[in-house]
């Protein structure tokens, strides 16, 4: 079976571009949300994945299939907001309902441009898919258990593609300036949005170098 770290679009990435979602919103749309609403809403474009925690239960062990990488928990929020309307009124809740529905929403759209996602809740993988390289699933699943390590596969592979370099770069560029542009308000009291990301980002660098180290002959 593949290894249990791969198929997802780095953290750092989806946090950087929730924490630019965010702040975007409360700002221009003036959103009187508290700091824990705005770090949840934030959270909401990461904490998706998650579901890995359920990879026994994913087809091909791949947390994309799951129905939490669908349109069914971008829907299930839009609905919980529509209900803190209805049942309390006026308050904050619902707009943090719906930026959580649009963070997840962005974390799906980023997730079907590497390898795609279960986005119908069909079983089946639909987005770009760029890293893909032409392939269905089924093809590069079956290649990446062909090596001794799965997980270098994806690794390397997402590493090595320009586009994914592309959005990485752009995502921690997007939050930078959003900081900056929201810091006299929402920004500053989400400070912890950075050394979240340079840790996050570390941790996927240090499972790079390790899956981009050759690996020792064995012994006769």
């Amino acid at each position: 079976m593949i290894e249990r770290k791969v198929k997802k679009m780095h953290l750092n990435a989806h946090l950087a571009f929730g924490t630019a979602v965010t702040l975007l919103l409360v700002n221009f749309l003036q959103l009187h949300l508290s700091f824990l609403e705005v770090a949840i809403c934030i959270a909401a474009s990461f904490v998706v994945d998650t579901d890995i925690v359920l990879l026994r239960f994913a087809r091909h062990k791949n947390h994309r299939l799951l129905p939490t990488h669908s349109m069914l928990l971008p829907f299930a929020l839009i609905v919980l907001s529509a209900c803190f309307l209805f049942l309390v009124e006026g308050t904050s809740l619902v707009w943090a309902a719906w930026t959580c529905a649009i963070n997840v929403l962005v974390h799906d759209v980023l997730d079907s441009i590497d390898w795609g996602l279960n986005f119908f809740a069909n079983g089946k993988i639909v987005g770009k898919k760029v890293l893909l390289g032409g392939k269905t699933p089924e093809e590069f699943y079956a290649e990446a258990q062909k090596s001794t390590s799965a997980y270098a596969i994806f690794c390397m592979t997402y590493y090595k593609n320009p586009a994914m370099k592309a959005l990485e770069v752009t995502a921690i560029v997007a939050m930078c300036i959003v900081l900056a542009i929201t810091w006299p308000g929402a920004g500053h009291e989400q400070w912890w949005t950075m050394p979240a990301y340079a840790a996050l980002l570390c941790f996927h660098v240090i499972g790079y170098r390790r899956s981009s180290r050759p690996k020792l002959a064995q012994p006769a």
